[in-house]
Order: C-alpha cells, then structure tokens, then sequence
C-alpha cells in the first residue's frame, strides 16, 4: 500500500491539535515542541 506524504513549504505554519488527554501522556508527545 502506498502512502500519500503531505509537502509543507519552507517557513510555512502548521497547527496540531493533541487530546484529550492525561498531562502526562501528551506532555510525553509535545514536550520538546516549540510553541510560536
């Protein structure tokens, strides 16, 4: 099965939306990501 990538440009912005749930667990996920 192929899978279908999706290309974001150089610079551009993205949203993600994470939850609900425990602090913990999605802390464990986005912790490291910065916020604008």
């Amino acid at each position: 099965r192929k899978l279908q990538n999706t290309e974001v440009l150089a610079g551009s912005k993205t949203v993600l939306a994470v939850g609900p749930g425990r602090k913990a667990d999605i802390d464990s996920v986005t912790g490291k990501l910065r916020l604008l």
